[in-house]
């Protein structure tokens, strides 16, 4: 993936969590965007995962777990909390 391909997903992702974080407080979702955040998310995974050898161990390590959080925050709110 490209760095400018990355950083628009990840520009897109954030915007989306926006959204969905204010969403989540007025006690609405949109699962057309819960499934896009979940889809940039896994496309950032699979960025990570194919650059791993190219950056510090603990730097992959906390990417994956700020991913991970990302994920199950999606998931709650997907299920209502």
């Amino acid at each position: 993936m490209a760095p400018d391909v990355k950083r628009d997903i990840r520009d897109e992702l954030e915007a989306q969590l926006q959204v969905i974080a204010i969403q989540a407080v007025n006690g609405k979702q949109i699962p057309t965007l819960l499934k896009l955040a979940a889809d940039n998310t896994a496309a950032l995974g699979k960025w990570l995962n194919a650059h791993k050898l190219d950056m510090a161990e603990g730097t992959y390590d906390e990417g994956r777990a700020f991913l991970r959080r990302i994920d199950n925050a999606l998931k709650k709110v997907s299920e209502g909390y």
